[in-house]
Formats: structure tokens, C-alpha cells, sequence
């Protein structure tokens, strides 16, 4: 049974609002405010009785009142939500800031103010929008994978009865390849570890600082915050085969990789480790970006020999895509990456 009351007792205010008590369920009481009309805070409290003890029976289904309360918020405060949840799973600000921003310019596209606004009609229309832009394929793939990922965590947070862009598909980007990369040659890669061994400190690291990172880079395929994180630790030398390995913290996949290394490769670093301490950094990696015209660029300048280069061959060369095929040719046996 409800109780209808008024906080303060005889001495609250004539105007003051009724309050209501009643039973959710046995042993949990919720309270709730009415109205300063007593007939009309009577007449909630009958209504919040007769929806518990339909809960409790069974007839009204909790979960699609919470898929109501739900949908009655903005799409944006789900936005947040989800942002949230990314930074709590321990994902990069740049990874939770990029899917944020993809998720949102799809619900702008596709004109979404509501969790029923995103149907599979129209976020597809909004993936039109974007390759109406000159988008590439690549990138509308990431805006799709963005807002399918949102889908997912609202059907398993229970604000949605389901995925509703489950079966919606990529795009494939092989019709619409805007860059071809390529391994370097050997003489490529020699000439780029000579150049960076006898160049001037770059962007806080020396010259032999850069060769070395250059050559553990392409011995490994280790990306960059990857090689940040090597210290004298990581490096068994002395195994069979020898090993360089990143701990799961620093892993883009969020795993330990230990990955074998060419002989070669192995003295060079075993001779450079020598004086440092094991707990220190094995090389200073670059720290920060080349500053231009008074101000920070986010793309390194392109020197007009590469530039010639890539327009006449329409290939980028890439170390990272250098890697398997010189550890191949050095008989080094490659780990899953």
C-alpha cells in the first residue's frame, strides 16, 4: 500500500508537494514526488502501484521500458556514453577521440536525434554523403566500423532490443586504392640507415639513435610508441632464436609480442646495450614533430626527390612494409603481427 505524505509533517507549507512511498518490489521501497493537488498525487500513486505489481507478475516487461527510457534521451547523451565506456576499457585518447568524432558526423549525415534514427537506410545514405565528399573507401569503412561498434555496445549496455547494423558490409577498398606501397630495396635501405647515422640530432635523437631505432624497426616490424617502450630487458640475445620483446602495455594489440630478430641484427644490439642500465631506454626515439613555418606539422615534409619519385612510380615507400620481406631474406622466422 502507497503512503502519501508531505516532508515536515503539520508544519510544511499549504503549497508545498505531496510525496508518494511504495513497494517496487518486497523489501525495496522507491519514493517519488506528486503535486501540491492531494486528489492528483492519489491518483499517481494508485498508477505506480498498479505498474509494480505488474512488473512483478510478469505482464510489463522491464526491459522494454528501459529500451523507452532510452530512446526518450538525445542521441548525443549516448555519444558521451560510449566515449566514456572506450576510455574506461583503457583504449588511447586518440582512438576514443576518432571514434567519437566518426560516430557523430555519420548521426549528422544521417540526420539521427534518437536511438531509432539509426536504421540501416540511413546510415548507409549517410556513408553516400561521405563518399560524395571524395572520402575514400578506406576511410567510409572506418566511419562504418565507428558506428556499428556504437550499435553494439547499446544492445549489450540494454539500450536497444539489438544491433541493427549488423548485417550492413564495407565497402572494398582494392576498387579504390589511393596510395600502393611498397617494400624499399636494399640499396634503398642501406642509403636511409647511412643518412640518418651521419645526420645532425633530429627532433631530440642523434643520428646513431635514429640508425638503430631504424634497423631494431626493420628487423621487427615494431611500430613507433612500440620501440619507445624497449628497454635492456626486452632484448634475449642469447636465446635460440634471439628475441626483442613489448609487453602488452605498449602493444597496439594489447598483447606481449616477442618477436624473433636476424642474427645480425642481434650483435649490432648487443653491442650497443652494453652500457646502458637494464631498466633505461635502449634509444632516445623522436620525441615530437618537425617544426615548419612558425608552427608544428603533422606530416613530416617530403623531400623533392621522394616527391618525383612517388609521382612517377605512384608508390610510397614504407619500412614498416619492408619488414617480412627482409626478415625472409635473412632467414629470421617472422611471428604473427
Amino acid at each position: 500500500m502507497a503512503s502519501i505524505f508531505k516532508r515536515g509533517g503539520r508544519k510544511a507549507p499549504r503549497d508545498a508537494p505531496w510525496y508518494i512511498a511504495y513497494s517496487v518490489r518486497p523489501g525495496l521501497r522507491r519514493t517519488v514526488k506528486g503535486c501540491a493537488d492531494y486528489e492528483a498525487t492519489r491518483a499517481l500513486a494508485r498508477k505506480l502501484e498498479a505498474d509494480a505489481m505488474l512488473r512483478r507478475k510478469g505482464v510489463v516487461d522491464e526491459r522494454a521500458e528501459q529500451w523507452a527510457a532510452a530512446e526518450a534521451r538525445p542521441l548525443a547523451e549516448h555519444v558521451a556514453d560510449f566515449a566514456a565506456a572506450l576510455r574506461a576499457k583503457g583504449n588511447t585518447q586518440k582512438h576514443v577521440k576518432g571514434t567519437e568524432k566518426l560516430v557523430k558526423r555519420v548521426a549528422e549525415l544521417a540526420k539521427a536525434t534518437k536511438l531509432s534514427d539509426l536504421t540501416p537506410s540511413r546510415v548507409q545514405g549517410a556513408l553516400a554523403d561521405l563518399r560524395a565528399t571524395r572520402l575514400s573507401l578506406s576511410r567510409c569503412n572506418h566511419a562504418l566500423r565507428a558506428v556499428k561498434s556504437f550499435c553494439r555496445w547499446l544492445a549489450a549496455d540494454g539500450r536497444t532490443p539489438g544491433n541493427a547494423l549488423a548485417h550492413l558490409r564495407g565497402f572494398n577498398v582494392k576498387t579504390d586504392r589511393r596510395r600502393v606501397r611498397r617494400s624499399l630495396t636494399d640499396g634503398e635501405l642501406a642509403r636511409l640507415i647511412r643518412a640518418a647515422r651521419t645526420g645532425p640530432d633530429l627532433m631530440g635523437a642523434s643520428g646513431s639513435d635514429r640508425a638503430a631505432l631504424y634497423c631494431v624497426a626493420l628487423g621487427t616490424g615494431f611500430r613507433a610508441n612500440e620501440l619507445r617502450s624497449l628497454t635492456r630487458q626486452s632484448f634475449a640475445l642469447d636465446a635460440d632464436p634471439p628475441t626483442i620483446t613489448v609487453e602488452a602495455g605498449y602493444s597496439k594489440r594489447r598483447r606481449r609480442d616477442c618477436q624473433p630478430i636476424p642474427p645480425a641484427l642481434a650483435e649490432a644490439s648487443a653491442r650497443g646495450s652494453q652500457t646502458r642500465r637494464p631498466a633505461s631506454r635502449c634509444s632516445r626515439c623522436p620525441t615530437r614533430r618537425p617544426r615548419c613555418c612558425g608552427r608544428t606539422c603533422t606530416r613530416p615534409a617530403r623531400s623533392g626527390l621522394q616527391r618525383r619519385r612517388r609521382q612517377r612510380s605512384g608508390r610510397s615507400a614504407s619500412g614498416a612494409t619492408s619488414w617480412p620481406t627482409a626478415t625472409r631474406r635473412d632467414g629470421c622466422p617472422t611471428s604473427i603481427r
